[in-house]
């Protein structure tokens, strides 16, 4: 005689473990059916591997499209994942009944159809929450609180699993539509293998599927699941263990079978009764590691509060609600910044999975493990939160470290993030990263094997993939960077013709400027990485004159968006051409700038950027600067275009107003003699140009301001140095190095310094 028992669970429900695991105890059955993709029954035989360690997720993907992959993962709280161990300990056989992935990877849009798109708002809810009907007769606001207060929390008898499932059995009668197609389609394919099992002379069957399912098992198999399941077409799957983590367990992340609070239900499985204790205690313990004042007393205080406020609601038990609660006002009187840590730490929890290396991973994963053992990157790549790496390409092991995370990079796998060095590190040679390995990137590694079995390959080979189908300058100078960093070398030849083959016929000065800055910084520190960048170096020497013979004419009849982007690239490109230190390439590029100080169409901005730049350079002195500078502010000119000519003159500091006196007096003068109207109309402007300056140069240039408006704005007006011989000799030396004049005597050291400033 046949006896079929169905237990229908809560993915991950703490309670429901228990349940089903003393459930199973007292059946005894032959066989265990789990609602799981058929396609995954051999995978799921590893579950007893040794170190295998949860959270742990299957990963199923169709090889030839990894657009189509899915993940299935357990905790050691999972009622499925405890019926895998029951089954194993007794030498149960398991039977995965659900269809198969590579089906359901195979299902049209309208199988899948979602009944929240529904034009009928409460069918809509209905759909997306069906046991919320009896939680809102239970006065919950949704059935997650509902089912983790009932059945999770608390002990509940032999008969809990009848009784769930006799309360679905209503919900689906009364149901305001039927089932979606998907929905049907995987029952029919269950009903099946439940059937099959029986002609396979099982007797004694224990059925594990989602609570929902549970009522359309019980009918036996029909003519009609046949129908729907015929002519069905499938792919071929593979499936692979990788480690999960409680953070994407969480409800949170997206999984549809998620859960809030997966620190706190493994708790409840593990200690039932003292669940409340346990996690009070846990929060000492993490509050006198951040030596937090804390007490036995604040914890029996605490779990008499969350006791008290469960009681005042009609718990059983207290709940995750209650026990921030409790916490939040015994442990943090009030604070609710520790109880965003507590919530990180003990209630969505920090936990990490592993899986065993005799476990068969793509050979990609399995390529990159082993440059993580080989470079020993073990613990940043199992840990679970961010790590920060500091390497020094000096040294050969780290430059290694430096072109895997480059090498991932270019596999779209972002396991580190290079952070910008501080002004402080002028070294070339220091690299600082973030790192944080993501369960994800597993399946990104997975994606990209078809470009290879080793991550140098992959890289490689997508690499060239990119460059052939890309026709961006910037992406592609960018890209070739990218692969320098990466020590691949082979690919650099490809990415330089393909380079140079878009910029032939380029006449966008735009592309060619926002590609400069990648490609200088190939010339200028690729010699870090022991690189040959002669081919770049010739490249950039064609990119720059024609940078320059472009330029002037990009600047003319600009709108103020086009001008302000334009700006910064004519800042970035005279940064990075001065970094090449190449005085011929420097001297066309000024001519460039002449051309626009001179030409009568262009922008403001970039007339007094230009003519900053020139100055800086030491192009003209301070006597054509103040020509200039009179010019753009004399009454011919409107105050709004000699506002944003200052604003570009004066452009990254605001030293050259303090040390240049006679530029603060045309300044001064010209807003002095502004009428109300022009001085209402230039004043955002000129706010904007001064908010860019330090604090101390606004204060100096008040005090300026606030002197009369004969007094200290002379040549001859600089403040007497008055210097001690003694002292000086002893760093006259290193001034000497450093400003490339001899220093000797007291005047001497007088005049250098006023030069210097």
């Amino acid at each position: 005689m046949l006896n079929l028992k169905i237990y229908g669970i809560r993915h991950h429900g703490p309670g429901s473990a228990r349940n089903l695991l003393a459930a199973l105890q007292a059946q005894q059955p032959d066989v265990l059916l789990l609602e799981h993709p058929a396609d995954t029954q051999a995978a799921l035989k590893q579950a007893t591997t040794p170190g295998l360690t949860p959270p742990v997720a299957l990963l199923v993907y169709n090889p030839k499209d990894f657009q189509q992959a899915a993940y299935y993962p357990f905790a050691a709280f999972s009622p499925e994942w405890v019926a895998l161990q029951y089954a194993a300990q007794c030498g149960i056989p398991v039977e995965a009944v659900d269809l198969p992935a590579g089906l359901q990877f195979k299902l049209t849009v309208s199988d899948t159809l979602d009944f929240s798109d529904t034009s009928d708002p409460a069918q809509a809810e209905w759909y997306k929450d069906p046991i919320g009907q009896i939680a809102a007769l239970a006065g919950y606001a949704d059935s997650e609180g509902w089912w983790d207060a009932l059945l999770e929390r608390q002990a509940t008898g032999s008969g809990v699993f009848e009784a769930v499932e006799e309360m679905v059995m209503v919900l689906r009668e009364s149901a305001p539509f039927p089932p979606s197609a998907e929905t049907l389609l995987r029952e029919a394919h269950m009903r099946l293998r439940i059937h099959e099992a029986t002609e396979k002379g099982y007797t004694n069957m224990a059925v594990v599927c989602g609570a929902w399912h549970a009522p359309a098992l019980r009918q036996g198999v029909s003519a009609q699941d046949r129908k729907l399941l015929k002519g069905r077409k499938s792919v071929k799957t593979k499936a692979v263990w990788i480690p999960w983590t409680y953070e994407r367990l969480a409800f949170g992340s997206g999984y549809r079978a998620g859960v809030i609070s997966p620190a706190w239900y493994a708790l409840l499985f593990e200690y039932a009764g003292q669940s409340a204790q346990q996690w009070m205690a846990r929060v000492a313990q993490l509050m006198r590691a951040e030596d937090w004042d804390t007490s036995t007393a604040h914890v029996v205080e605490a779990i008499r509060l969350a006791q008290a406020l469960a009681a005042l609601r009609r718990h059983e038990t207290p709940g995750v609600e209650e026990l921030e609660e409790a916490a939040l006002t015994v442990f943090f009187q009030g604070d609710v910044q520790w109880l965003n840590l507590v919530r990180r730490r003990l209630i969505i929890g920090e936990a990490m999975g592993a899986v065993p290396a005799s476990l068969p991973v793509v050979p990609l994963v399995h390529d990159l493990e082993q440059d993580i053992r080989r470079l020993r990157l073990s613990k940043e790549y199992q840990s679970l939160g961010e790590v920060l790496k500091h390497l020094d390409l000096r040294i050969d092991s780290h430059r290694q470290i430096s072109s895997l995370l480059y090498r991932l990079l270019l596999l779209d796998v972002p396991w580190g993030t290079r952070l910008n060095q501080p002004d402080t590190v002028l070294s070339t040679f220091r690299e600082s990263w973030r790192l944080r390995w993501l369960p994800d990137y597993t399946m990104r590694l997975v994606q990209a094997g078809v470009w290879g079995n080793t991550v140098a390959d992959a890289a490689r080979q997508r690499t060239l993939d990119q460059c052939r189908r890309s026709d961006q300058l910037p992406e592609l100078a960018a890209l070739t960077m990218q692969v320098l960093h990466a020590a691949l070398p082979e690919v650099i030849p490809a990415l330089l013709q393909k380079l140079a083959e878009l910029a032939a016929p380029a006449r966008d000065i735009h592309l060619l400027m926002a590609a400069l800055p990648s490609l200088v910084h190939i010339v200028r520190y690729g010699n870090v990485r022991q690189t040959d960048t002669s081919a770049v170096r010739h490249l950039v020497q064609q990119f720059v004159p024609r940078i320059a013979l472009g330029f002037p004419a990009a600047c003319l009849q600009l709108d103020e968006e086009p001008a302000q982007d334009l700006f910064h690239k004519m800042w970035n490109t005279q940064h990075h051409i001065a970094l090449l230190n190449d005085p011929e390439l420097m001297t066309t590029w000024q001519q460039a700038l002449a051309g626009v100080i001179q030409a009568e169409g262009a922008h403001p901005l970039l007339k007094g950027g230009a003519t900053r730049i020139c100055f800086d350079r030491q192009v003209f002195g301070t006597e054509e600067a103040s020509r200039y500078f009179a010019l753009a502010l004399s009454p011919g000119f409107d105050p709004a275009f000699s506002s944003r000519w200052v604003e570009g003159f004066l452009h990254g500091s605001g030293l050259l107003l303090i040390h240049h006196p006679p530029l603060w007096h045309l300044l001064d003068n010209w807003v002095s003699s502004l009428p109300e109207a022009a001085f209402r109309q230039a004043l955002p402007l000129l706010r904007r140009a001064f908010s860019a300056f330090s604090g101390p140069e606004r204060q100096k240039m008040l005090a300026l301001a606030a002197k009369a408006p004969d007094a200290g704005y002379s040549e001859t007006a600089m403040p007497e140095i008055v210097l001690n011989e003694e002292r000086l000799s002893i760093i006259a030396p290193m001034l000497t190095l450093l400003l490339d004049t001899p220093v000797e005597t007291v005047g001497t050291h007088a005049d250098t310094l006023h030069s210097a400033q």
